[in-house]
């Protein structure tokens, strides 16, 4: 650890500021890429409209832009090794924070920065540490290790926050219980669906043979068992549809080997181009580990069919939206059913379910949150 100095450089926006604003700080250093860049781009832009406010984000490589209301402070060396990463964490982060003085500190990466005397609010968005899914070692030794270790790290780190925010009903119980934490220092705010110009799901006899999951190749996000459902729908003859995954060939599991053509690797799509896929494909999700799962907030409201796990995550994002219908998420067979029942019109589509209010304001109300916890 003495090898990497508390000098490093960190690239740094200022704007004046005003005695009269209430001070914040934002620290989200994980956020570099993909789904986490994105929340991290969203919150930025929400925040740009609290003009009454200072906020300041303490990020990585990201160059989100600053305005009159918002400094952004970043320090792209955290990413040069995970010495790094824990030096800004229990050095840099608490010296940069008391330089600041903040009313309050936000931190958006499921824990507090330590060795802080000022008021933090924890944005817990990481479902690891409270989901019933455990990693096989012997399969996946750095995923095994990793729910260890953050889920101690987390359970241990929430009493030290002031406020918690969630983003599930579910998460909120599963905090409660296993972290003892008063379900009054506990807040919901569920994530926003993004907006959609695409038309709503028509289910005609083309698009109820086309099936489509966006995610990455996670083991969690289970596409195993896609592999195994495709399989068997195959042997009974079942032969003309299509599986649309969002993964490369190369980086598609070792049970995708001998599936048929039916399965088609398109690799990462950005948001329009997934949001156009629900106008014309069923969604599959039988991810086994998810704080929500924004495909299903999106697809229910494009009314899209959603075949998805029978987890609590997905009972609560989808409510009683009429065309969910969910399989316990190893059972490949209850998987290929319900596909085969919407390929040949056993399952009905109701049109009008919903393009439902799940466009909400999510960010306004975290904000609100935070503020309340400064005061």
């Amino acid at each position: 650890m003495g090898v990497v100095s508390s000098e490093m450089p960190m690239v740094v926006e200022h704007r004046r500021r005003s005695n009269h604003r209430m001070r914040i700080t934002v620290v989200n250093v994980a956020a570099d890429s993909g789904g986490a860049l994105s929340v991290l781009k969203d919150f930025h832009a929400a925040v740009e409209l609290d003009a009454a406010n200072e906020w300041t984000f303490l990020l990585s490589t990201p160059a989100l832009r600053s305005s009159s209301n918002i400094s952004v402070m970043r320090f792209p060396w955290i990413k040069k090794s995970l010495p790094h990463r824990l030096w800004f964490e229990y050095v840099t982060a608490p010296r940069v924070i008391r330089a600041l003085n903040p009313d309050v500190v936000l931190s958006l990466q499921n824990v507090v920065v330590p060795r802080l005397a000022n008021k933090q609010v924890v944005y817990l968005h990481q479902s690891l540490p409270f989901s019933r899914f455990t990693f096989d070692p012997r399969k996946s030794l750095r995923m095994w290790f990793y729910q260890k270790s953050i889920s101690q790290r987390i359970r241990r780190n929430l009493h030290k926050a002031d406020r918690v925010i969630v983003q599930a009903t579910w998460m909120k119980e599963a905090v409660v219980k296993h972290c003892s934490l008063p379900s009054s220092k506990i807040a919901v705010v569920r994530p926003s669906a993004t907006p959609s110009d695409a038309d709503p799901y028509e289910a005609s006899p083309k698009n109820r043979r086309r099936f489509f999951y966006p995610a990455s190749d996670l083991e969690y996000k289970n596409h195993a068992v896609i592999h195994s459902a495709v399989d068997q729908l195959n042997r009974a003859g079942i032969e003309n549809f299509e599986v649309l995954l969002t993964i490369s060939e190369r980086d598609a599991i070792r049970e995708a080997a001998n599936t048929s053509g039916c399965i088609r690797y398109v690799g990462r799509m950005d948001l329009p181009a997934v949001q156009q896929q629900y106008a014309s494909a069923v969604l599959i999700f039988p991810s086994i580990v998810e704080t929500v799962g924004l495909p299903l907030l999106e697809a229910r409201q494009a009314c899209t069919f959603v075949i998805a796990s029978d987890l609590a995550y997905a009972r609560e994002a989808l409510g009683d939206y009429r065309n969910a219908f969910y399989f316990q998420p190893t059972a490949a067979d209850q998987l290929a059913e319900l596909m085969a029942a919407i390929m040949t019109g056993e399952l009905p589509h109701y049109p009008d379910s919903s393009r439902v209010d799940d466009v909400n304001d999510s960010w306004t109300e975290l904000i609100e949150i935070v503020l309340g916890a400064a005061s």
